[in-house]
Formats: C-alpha cells, sequence, structure tokens
C-alpha cells in the first residue's frame, strides 16, 4: 500500500502516475506536465497510461544499465499492467531515460529534433547529435522574433510540432559560443552565466590536452550539462502548444566542405528513413532491453515491433502538409553564428 502522495502528468494524453522519490526527479523534467497531486491510487489506476511505483524487491527489478547498482522493471508485456517499477536507490536519471521512449500517442511520435516558432508556424531542425539543434534554436531566440518549442526531443504530427515540456540541455560547446545567444541565456541565468561558461571552458581545455584516452573516456563522462526550463527563456510556450509546421530542415555535418549547403526539396523518404535511424540509435538500449525481457521473460510488444510502421505513417503524413523541407550540410568544424542562423533563416522565409 502506497500512502504517499502521487504526482499525475499529462503529455498530450498520455497520462503517468508517479510515486515515490522519483517523482520529483520525473517533475523536474516533464515541467509543465504536471497536473495535480493524486492521494488514492485506486482512483486513478484505470485512467492512466503509465503507473511508476517504487520496490524493494530485486527479483522484480531486471532492469540494472552499466552502473547501476538497484534496477528497476519496465512494463513492455502489453497484455500485462503498465507498472515501471524502481528500486529507491536507483540513478533516477538512467530510469526516466528508458520511460520517456514508453510514451506513445496513435498520431505523434517523438523525433530527435529542435523547433522554434513566430508563435503562427513552426520551424523544425532535426538531425543526429552534436550537429548543432541546440545551437540553432538558442541563437534563433537570441533574435527576439522566435520562441523555442524544443532543443533536442520534438514531438510532430498531423503536420505540426509540438512543445514538449522537457527542460533545454545546454553542453559546453554551447556555452563557449555564445555571440548570438548571450543575452537570452543572461537574463534566464544573471551573472551565474560567467560561472557555467568558465566551467565549460575548462573542461573543454582538459579534454583537449588529456594525455591518454581512458582519461578523455572519464572526463566525456564528467561533461557538464547544464538544464534551462523553457519557462525562463521562452515563457510563451512553456505549456502544452502546437503549430504548423512551415519548414522542415534536416542537418548534417560534413567535413568535406568549408561552406553551408542548402538542399531544396529534398525527396520525403529519405528524411523519414534518416529520422528514423536515428531514433532507433539513440533509443538503442532501450530496444535492447525489450528483446532482452522478450528472450527471458516472453514479453510481446507489438507497438515495438511495429514501431518503424507506425513512424514511416505518421511522418510521412506530416512531411507532406510541410510547405518547405530541407538538407542543410553544415562543416564539421563550423559554429553556429549570426551569419550561418541568418543564412539558415532567410532560406526559410
Amino acid at each position: 500500500m502506497i500512502k504517499t502522495r502521487g504526482l499525475l502528468f499529462n503529455v498530450y494524453g498520455y497520462r503517468i502516475l508517479a510515486y515515490g522519490p522519483i517523482k520529483k526527479f520525473l517533475s523536474d523534467f516533464l515541467q509543465w506536465a504536471f497536473v495535480k497531486e493524486v492521494k488514492n491510487i485506486k482512483e486513478k489506476f484505470s485512467l492512466i497510461d503509465l503507473l511508476i511505483i517504487p520496490s524493494s524487491k530485486e527479483t522484480e527489478l531486471p532492469t540494472k544499465p552499466k552502473g547501476c547498482k538497484y534496477g528497476f522493471y519496465i512494463p513492455f508485456n502489453e497484455r500485462g499492467k503498465k507498472i515501471f517499477k524502481y528500486h529507491v536507490k536507483t540513478v533516477f536519471k538512467v530510469a526516466i531515460a528508458y520511460i520517456i521512449p514508453l510514451m506513445n500517442w496513435p498520431d505523434k511520435v517523438l523525433i530527435h529534433a529542435a523547433a522554434i516558432t513566430d508563435l503562427d508556424e513552426a520551424y523544425v531542425f532535426s538531425g543526429s547529435g552534436n550537429v548543432g539543434k541546440t545551437s540553432i534554436v538558442l541563437a534563433a531566440i537570441g533574435e527576439d522574433k522566435y520562441r523555442i518549442l524544443s532543443d533536442d526531443w520534438l514531438i510532430v504530427g498531423n503536420g505540426k510540432a509540438y512543445s514538449t515540456p522537457f527542460p533545454i540541455r545546454i553542453y559546453p560547446y554551447n556555452l563557449i559560443t555564445t555571440d548570438s545567444y548571450f543575452d537570452a541565456l543572461k537574463k534566464a541565468w544573471g551573472n551565474k552565466i560567467y560561472i557555467k561558461k568558465t566551467k565549460a571552458i575548462l573542461w573543454k581545455f582538459l579534454f583537449n590536452h588529456a594525455p591518454h584516452r581512458y582519461i578523455r573516456f572519464a572526463l566525456q563522462n564528467l561533461m557538464p550539462v547544464f538544464s534551462l526550463s523553457v519557462k525562463d527563456i521562452s515563457p510563451e510556450t512553456y505549456q502544452p502548444k502546437n503549430f504548423p509546421i512551415k519548414a522542415f530542415v534536416f542537418l548534417e555535418r560534413r567535413k568535406s566542405i568549408n561552406r553551408v549547403i542548402i538542399k531544396n526539396d529534398p525527396d520525403a523518404e529519405e528524411i523519414v528513413d534518416k529520422l528514423i535511424a536515428i531514433w532507433y540509435y539513440e533509443w538503442f538500449f532501450f530496444i535492447r532491453e525489450y528483446y532482452r525481457y522478450k528472450a527471458l521473460f516472453g514479453v510481446t510488444n507489438t507497438r515495438l515491433e511495429n514501431l518503424t510502421e507506425k513512424m514511416k505513417s505518421v511522418l510521412k503524413k506530416t512531411l507532406a502538409e510541410v510547405d518547405m523541407l530541407y538538407i542543410v550540410k553544415l562543416p564539421t568544424k563550423a559554429n553556429i553564428n549570426k551569419r550561418t542562423l541568418s543564412k539558415l533563416i532567410n532560406c526559410l522565409k
């Protein structure tokens, strides 16, 4: 019997009810999705899509990611109850990484993309990690015309981009080159931005001058990542909102070029295939764990096994309603500055 109050979250109809110490971390991550506190678990169980509860029985918690002494249980079985169980001493940040891909909607999907809006239409920038998505959206809102919908993971469907409740993640390379969005970050952080920037510069110096690959590996795991609430930098989109997508840009980095190359009207299927491939790459640990459960416990989840077809259907329908599609190739070492941003924004007009 759970005696503490739970927290109820709602992300575009996908409802999560969390109990125990993890609820604090979820509230920091699913920020505006918080609805209310819930006392009686039985009253809400039939109305939620995922229940998250603590458990002290190690035999119930088969998932123990690398570096985690205590684990959790992922409700992959579509015929069972949707209850995510976790040990109170597990690494909550890791557990949440397994919770997010459980979220699903019949007409929307989560893709690796950032998005901005002029409060009429949305502009989406997709691509793999470290391609410059966060830098672009931060630079764009630094121009004061745009507001941020997401910087890393975006919900799309029916030709629209949906604001996400996740905080913005600022990496060292975002802070080191801040010429186009320094004022926006300073407004949110105040003078603390100088401390954060110093930490970022120090980390990069140590990483670049590390004498051994093992030291670089350790520093990579110790890389400072700063969290920033959308509320502090774009309050107009700190709520569930959606906007029709005006332009969809797929970003790539290339060593062989020294200038920005923009390809107009690429094949939509090419972009869809790239987005799906990136999704599987980013969530490989989650998919791998599902097949481990299937081998060990005989669970079945047709949604996950048919995920490629579902994503293709939703993304094709979405891109068919977008006015402008682009593939933009950036030099590998190019920083997203005002000049780069201006070139990108001009091509979206």
